[in-house]
């Protein structure tokens, strides 16, 4: 039997040439894999250098780097579970104006529902309407408990995009509480006054623009309300607000289109769950909406604001 049949190669031998030049093949690949790294690097450099395009990229990439999709999840369920209470308490003061105003009409109307589907939107409300006193209490239990939550995250979210130290747990909960109050406030206030005087175009006409005004004015506060920091003056925070404007309309739009259609998707097989899940979805993409507005706002205000405040806001805790 042959002791060395099995055992290491004898001294003085080793690979043959095809393990040899597998192994160079495999060095060139290396390096070809590695130039092809370095060129894509040095293009995307390129890229966000360049004034509208690069801002877009540095805007996912900042989008990314606060990991926007979980942080959008988080405020998506948050938001969906802060706001039936809220909404079903303010369309019970609404009805005080309006005895036909409630949220299954206005769910129907606004996104031109037809049957079978409003009649399952209807039924899904039918249980859901409540007196003042009673709803009163809901939503500030509900808000309590559920909007605790979707406030720090929203206040976690800008900070997280612009960067600047994180506020302790209850002034993200102020900050956040009061920043999604005057949203849902000024959302709720113009389909009221588009409700109320949609019988009138001239009427429904100015409480659109009006509406415009308002979103505009809350963006364009937002990081101030939710930073609590000296961000250099109005300038830098115009694209925010721009950003958050074009946002909100954008996404009222698209769910003007997509939501008969989840609705028929889900509410007929499933009914009451399947509604829930439409409008799940809908939230989802508001949610999604503020993560992107956060992230594209805070690169635009670096990159026109001044430094010394940039870097002011970024260290000062």
């Amino acid at each position: 039997m042959n002791d060395h049949a099995d055992g290491p190669d004898e001294p003085g031998t080793g690979p043959g040439p095809e393990a040899g030049r597998a192994g160079g093949r495999l060095k060139a690949l290396r390096q070809r894999s590695s130039a092809v790294q370095d060129q894509v690097g040095r293009r995307r450099e390129e890229l966000e250098r360049s004034r509208h395009l690069g801002l877009l990229l540095v805007a996912r990439r900042r989008f990314k780097q606060i990991e926007g999709g979980d942080l959008s999840v988080l405020i998506a369920l948050s938001l969906f579970v802060a706001m039936v209470p809220l909404v079903l308490l303010g369309f019970s003061w609404l009805t005080g104006f309006s005895s036909s105003a409630n949220l299954a009409s206005f769910v129907i109307h606004h996104y031109g529902l037809h049957e079978p589907v409003a009649g399952i939107v209807r039924d899904t409300f039918a249980s859901a309407s409540a007196d003042r006193s009673s709803s009163s209490v809901l939503g500030v239990l509900s808000w309590a408990v559920a909007g605790f939550p979707l406030a720090v995250s929203v206040q976690k979210t800008f900070a997280r995009a612009w960067r600047v130290p994180m506020l302790g747990w209850m002034a993200s909960y102020l900050r956040g509480g009061l920043w999604f109050l005057l949203y849902v406030a000024t959302q709720f206030g113009v389909e009221a006054a588009k409700w109320t005087l949609g019988r009138n175009l001239d009427l429904g006409v100015l409480a659109g623009l009006a509406g415009l005004a308002l979103t505009f004015v809350l963006w364009l506060a937002t990081p101030h309300l939710l930073l609590g920091k000296d961000l250099g003056g109005w300038r830098g925070l115009v694209p925010t607000a721009i950003a958050g404007t074009v946002v909100t309309v954008g996404l009222r739009l698209l769910s003007l289109l997509l939501l008969p259609r989840w609705l028929a998707s889900w509410a007929i097989p499933f009914g009451a769950i399947g509604t829930s899940i439409a409008l799940l979805l809908v939230v989802q993409l508001l949610a999604t909406g503020w993560v992107v507005v956060a992230a594209f706002g805070a690169v635009y205000w670096e990159r026109i604001a001044d430094q010394d405040t940039v870097i002011r806001a970024e260290l000062d805790g």
